[in-house]
């Protein structure tokens, strides 16, 4: 069954290339075929036919994403943490219109490294704020070395600024999509990791009050806890909402 529904989705990839949530689907499907098949396999059952879908195409960044998050959650944060570092290298030497998907790739990883981090240890926090300081402040993207300067982190928090304020515009044409909404969710989680909760909470209550003009109330959490599954469910309710 499972092999059916692998080999009926690549089929609509066929149709539909470079479709995250497809492509999420087949490797998702493949993991639970493989490891029904094989339970006691330590590698990430879905790496084979990842690969193979990577090899027939070089460019497919977020095919990079997907497959470096399924790495991930089954442990092996190493692998994926070299998945994402190559996708987001190679970005610069893209065409435009691949280059603009960039958003989503720097917010999956910094997701990333906050949820496979139950230890909450400072290695994860700071991995996540450098990666998201290449996108706010728009320099090239180098794995991560150490803690960022306190003029990288000015400059990311400067170029988020000047980026929502482009994803606004748009949005008021009604322009709402994946890349703008992983933009202002990363933006909010950089503020979040660097400032503190409440400033992350104020760029998503602005961001919500333009998608729902007059009907949202200010996105309080039950407490201040940091969870980075929270702005994933952000990310959900945005791409709702844009329907």
């Amino acid at each position: 069954m499972m092999k059916f529904l692998r080999n009926s989705t690549l089929l609509c990839l066929t149709v539909f290339p470079r479709n995250y949530i497809l492509e999420e689907a087949a490797l998702v499907a493949e993991e639970l075929s493989v490891t029904k098949m094989n339970s006691d396999s330590s590698v990430t059952p879905c790496r084979t036919l990842a690969k193979r879908l990577l090899k027939a195409d070089r460019q497919d960044l977020l095919l990079c994403g997907v497959y470096a998050r399924r790495e991930a959650s089954y442990g092996n944060i190493d692998h994926a943490r070299r998945v994402f570092d190559m996708a987001l290298s190679s970005i610069e030497g893209l065409p435009l219109e691949l280059r603009s998907i960039a958003p989503l790739i720097y917010f999956w990883y910094a997701e990333t490294e906050l949820a496979n981090d139950p230890l909450n240890s400072r290695e994860s926090s700071l991995r996540a704020v450098h990666i998201l300081s290449c996108l706010g402040s728009g320099e090239t993207y180098g794995p991560f070395k150490g803690q960022p300067s306190s003029v990288q982190l000015l400059r990311a928090h400067q170029g988020f600024t000047q980026k929502i304020g482009t994803v606004r515009s748009a949005w008021v044409c009604g322009i709402v999509d994946d890349q703008s909404v992983s933009l202002v969710c990363s933006a909010a989680l950089f503020e979040e990791l660097t400032s503190g909760w409440t400033a992350g909470i104020q760029i998503l209550d602005q961001a919500f009050a333009m998608v729902l003009p007059g009907m949202y109330l200010s996105f309080a959490p039950k407490d201040s806890t940091s969870n980075a599954s929270s702005f994933s469910r952000v990310y959900e309710s945005f791409l709702h909402f844009s329907d």
